[in-house]
């Protein structure tokens, strides 16, 4: 009888010990605003296919929703929701800790941790310096009223601080390159730099890193150097408006030299640059010279009422996918307008992304 005394707090202490539970070392708390109760929210990685879940949760009555992690490494990570037929994905670092989410399609925040702070600040303020060039691009495409004093003068205040961007950018990746926000910046700001400069900023990437986006970097490099000026031009095919199959290599037949332009009905540079391709069009069109357009419009409409209204007669093709393009990939393109003047006798790129009057410049060179 007296075993059995001694045993029981043995068998009490054992039972506890089993039953305990790991602590999270990570905890994700979140809030989806304006949210029904039962709606969904996934804890997500980015693949080759896209978004994959890796967790999903129910938000309750208050929109929240919560997230738990074993473990945390050097990744990139997205929690992501639907919303009227739209999906969205914010980012976020997973580290030690809790870390809080508010996701608003018209701007969410994720705080609470180190990395995470300093990503959503740095957003903050590129998300500022981006609202003035949206106002100084919506003066100029809707106020009808402006001189061309003052057009000029908004053109400038948006190329300064287009700069200022770019700087802003520029110095974040490079001091952050070794950290999981700081690849992710690259990822989405790749196009700001020179294909060379990508590849330096890469191999001061660690190797554990375990992120899709670092893929599609090296790719963005890849294709960048197969489309640089003295490469062979990548024909590709398409559809114009009208739904016709069109290759790049049956516009250059007949011609001297060709201009891709890459560009897109709801693009404000690419606008703004097409009075500039319509002169240029006028002046060297009986020399030789044709332009075709490859717009990333989604909406044939839009596509269409833009081309008529911006007086463009050259031919057009267009996917109608956006930038879920082949010639998008294979031409490196991050960014509208993109140029690519092609030497048609040779099949050469003889120069890209030159416009205004260096373009005007070459094409007197080449045409002469």
């Amino acid at each position: 009888m007296r075993k059995y005394i001694y045993l029981f707090p043995v068998l009490v202490l054992c039972l506890v010990a089993c039953t305990k539970k790991k602590q999270p070392v990570c905890v994700i708390d979140g809030n989806l605003v304006n949210a029904t109760e039962g709606q969904m929210v996934y804890f997500q990685r980015f693949a080759e296919e896209g978004y994959v879940n890796i967790d999903s949760c129910k938000v309750n009555e208050k929109g929240h929703f919560c997230f738990k992690l074993d473990s945390v490494e050097s990744v990139v990570r997205f929690v992501g929701y639907e919303r009227n037929g739209e999906s969205y994905h914010e980012v976020l670092f997973p580290e030690k800790g809790e870390i809080f989410v508010e996701l608003n399609e018209n701007g969410s925040v994720v705080k609470g941790s180190p990395e995470n702070d300093k990503y959503t600040d740095f957003n903050g303020e590129i998300i500022g310096i981006m609202h003035v060039m949206n106002d100084i691009e919506k003066q100029l495409t809707t106020n009808t009223t402006l001189t061309e004093e003052e057009k000029t003068s908004l053109y400038t205040d948006y190329d300064r601080v287009e700069e200022e961007v770019n700087e802003r950018i520029h110095s974040y990746i490079i001091e952050n390159i070794q950290t999981p926000s700081g690849v992710c910046v690259l990822r989405r700001n790749r196009w700001r730099f020179e294909a060379d400069e990508v590849a330096n900023l890469m191999s001061a990437i660690p190797n554990y890193f375990d992120y899709y986006g670092i893929v599609e970097i090296k790719n963005y490099v890849e294709n960048f150097k197969k489309s640089a000026v003295g490469c062979d031009f990548i024909d590709v095919v398409m559809q114009t408006p009208e739904g016709v199959t069109m290759a790049i290599s049956e516009v250059m037949r007949d011609n001297k030299i060709v201009l891709i332009d890459f560009w897109a009905s709801w693009c404000g540079p690419c606008r703004r640059e097409m009075p500039h391709l319509v002169s240029l069009y006028e002046k060297y069109h009986a020399k030789g010279f044709q332009i075709l357009g490859i717009s990333i419009d989604e909406d044939l409409n839009a596509w269409k009422e833009a081309i008529q209204k911006l007086h463009i007669t050259w031919p057009q093709i267009s996917a109608l996918s956006g930038w879920k393009c082949e010639a998008v990939d294979r031409y490196a393109v991050m960014a509208v307008p993109a140029f690519f003047l092609i030497d048609v006798e040779t099949g050469k790129i003889v120069a890209r992304d030159i416009m205004g009057d260096e373009l005007d410049q070459k094409l007197a060179e080449l045409l002469k």
